[in-house]
């Protein structure tokens, strides 16, 4: 799996696209580090604008959203 920590360290994670830039450099072997590492911006943006993520990415469009994969909780 790529290391991303060295390049990340101190980059603002309020700027996301500069976030993108340094994690599209890389080779994803995994593509849920990318993942968590986005949420992680968007939830720090929301914070600081005091805004829920959802509002950050265009809003609620609907009262329910169907649910098509699960993490399992149980020993792979």
């Amino acid at each position: 799996m790529a290391n991303f920590s060295p390049g990340l360290t101190g980059l603002n994670p309020l700027d996301i696209n500069s976030i993108y830039g340094h994690i599209n450099i890389h080779p994803m072997r995994d593509p849920y580090v990318k993942s968590a590492i986005d949420t992680a911006c968007w939830e720090l943006l929301g914070k600081v604008t005091q805004q829920p993520f959802f509002r950050l990415l265009g809003g609620k469009r609907q009262n329910q959203v169907k649910l098509f994969k699960v993490v399992s909780h149980q020993d792979p």
